[in-house]
């Protein structure tokens, strides 16, 4: 390993030594809880040891997007904390220059275009070209990027890092524990519902993305599905996990669901690696044999204001519920299989859905059904206005289908708000009619309807 630029075991326990502190490098626990809202919780415990007396201790390798402001650090018993400070020297050629001013470096002096020796020389400047005092005295000028380093100072922080300055009543060999919070990193939920005529299967994917500014390695994870305040975020209770890693899933790797203060918290069976700037999915769902059902419906304009006729495509819906478990929010993909070829039937984003909840996925637009609305009469006085519309639905498939027709008509009151017709109809909410219309098929279904209301 090359003693000149490069960070080791050793100098990060020079680190510790100059800051008379001792910190382990290797972690007694790491757990990280992943939100789907930008952030996560990270804590973490290493053994420390400390010299009776005032010290500074240093904590490298958090997240460079931590919140300094939420961590929480807890020393052994005996140690006071007086303040903290984050620092990150990204390591470029002229802070190695300014940090060596004074300092005993190497040159190449070089005695034609491809021949030259290195020579021992105290560094004096750091501007432009560089001025250096050689052994014997001699000051020389050089260029920058030929001045070589054989470490990096103690003052340049090359991780992002926690400073503590502390206090220790007595020499103590201990535990320390840390918790923050990190941003740029997050969580969602991928679906793949697999359509085999009046029932699916349904597969659910952790996809989580760290951007943080840290790796994670072999590190517990749990995600939590839920809204959190970011004014107060809750503490999440810690669990220990003892889960062996693995790189596949199957029944046995089942990821454990908690409900918890209103959240859920999955709890992934095995530890992880998480690197910076990485994508990664965990299978978390497995559901099959769903019962599913088809909708149609289309919205259409309110009466008040439909002039002419105009021509509807009609939505699509496969809809299911009874789920034995909650879906976090995320992207459901729809897939069937014709004739041996897999397609894709849509793809909708869910809301967080708790379990028995109906899924409603909108999967596009029917090819073989239309809508066809047409106002045969409208007249208005000034407190009112009486509207009559013809309603055409046409069905060209093979298949019997019902379709909802959704018609924005403000209920009132039942002597200010009157429908008049022979189809079978009903309050959606207290602004939506709504017509359920059986259609044979490939035939043409029709019906008027008189609506009068108050303007």
């Amino acid at each position: 390993m090359s003693k000149k630029v490069c960070l080791s075991l050793g100098t990060l326990l020079l680190y510790s030594t100059l800051h008379a502190a001792t910190l382990s490098p290797t972690l007694k626990a790491n757990t990280l809880v992943v939100y789907n809202s930008n952030m996560g919780l990270v804590h973490e415990e290493r053994s420390v040891a400390l010299k009776k007396g005032k010290q500074t201790l240093h904590y490298p390798d958090v997240a460079s997007t931590v919140e300094t402001d939420s961590v929480n650090v807890v020393f052994p018993s005996g140690v006071k904390l007086y303040s903290q400070k984050y620092k990150y020297d990204k390591i470029t050629l002229q802070k190695l220059l300014l940090a060596h001013i004074d300092e005993e470096v190497e040159v190449r002096v070089y005695h034609s275009k491809e021949e030259f020796e290195l020579k021992r020389a105290t560094l004096l400047s750091a501007e432009g070209r560089v001025l250096l005092r050689l052994d014997k005295g001699k000051i020389i000028q050089a260029s920058a990027e030929d001045v070589v380093f054989n470490s990096i100072p103690s003052t340049l922080i090359t991780k992002p890092s926690l400073l503590w300055n502390i206090s220790s009543s007595k020499q103590v060999k201990g535990t320390l524990g840390l918790d923050y919070i990190i941003n740029n990193i997050h969580w969602k939920s991928d679906y793949v519902l697999k359509v085999d005529k009046n029932s699916a299967n349904l597969s659910g994917w952790i996809t989580l993305t760290n951007n943080s500014g840290k790796a994670f390695e072999d590190v517990s994870l749990k995600v939590l599905a839920g809204d959190v305040s970011r004014e107060y975020t809750k503490k999440v209770q810690r669990e220990q996990m003892y889960a062996a890693k693995t790189a596949r899933f199957d029944e046995s790797d089942a990821v454990r669901e908690v409900s918890h203060e209103g959240y859920h918290l999955y709890t992934i069976p095995f530890r992880v690696d998480l690197a910076d700037k990485e994508k990664t999915q965990i299978k978390f769902i497995n559901e099959t044999g769903i019962h599913i059902l088809r909708r149609y419906d289309v919205y259409l304009n309110s009466p008040a204001w439909l002039n002419a006729e105009q021509k509807h495509k009609v939505n699509q819906y496969i809809e299911f519920k009874d789920l034995s478990k909650a879906l976090p929010q995320g992207t459901v993909r729809t897939y069937s299989t014709v004739e041996g070829s897999t397609i894709l039937l849509g793809i909708n984003a869910i809301e967080h859905t708790p379990k028995k909840e109906k899924v409603s996925l909108q999967i596009g637009k029917n090819f073989d059904l239309s809508v066809k609305e047409v106002n045969l009469q409208r007249s208005e006085t000034k407190k009112h206005y009486e509207s009559t519309v013809k309603y055409r639905v046409t069905n060209r498939s093979d298949n019997d289908e019902k379709v909802e027709l959704l018609v924005p008509f403000r209920r009132i009151s039942d002597l200010e708000s009157i429908v008049k017709t022979d189809m079978k109809h009903e309050y959606k909410d207290g602004n939506t009619l709504k017509f359920l219309v059986d259609v044979k098929a490939d035939s043409v279904e029709e019906f008027i309807v008189k609506y009068r209301n108050k303007r």
